[in-house]
């Protein structure tokens, strides 16, 4: 994550609805495929599948080596 990205990150948490929306704005185009997403009522997993996928997509292409911890709990 980059540092402007933190920054954004920690002024969302503390309520400014800019920063979110810059978020938002962001990586909008990494949810693009919202028209995949068979049932409305598993919005909250299906989100944290791409987030899963853009993390181990950012480990691979930065060549880092990780363990994933055992106890990643699949949402569903």
């Amino acid at each position: 994550m980059r540092n402007d990205d933190v920054v954004l990150v920690h002024h969302t948490l503390a309520g400014d609805e800019t920063a979110f929306a810059t978020l938002v704005e962001k990586y909008r185009k990494q949810i693009h495929e919202l028209g995949a997403l068979k049932d409305p009522q598993r919005l909250s997993g299906w989100l944290n599948a791409i987030a899963i996928r853009r993390c181990l997509a950012w480990f691979r292409e930065r060549h880092l080596n990780v363990q994933l911890s055992e106890n990643i709990t699949k949402v569903t």
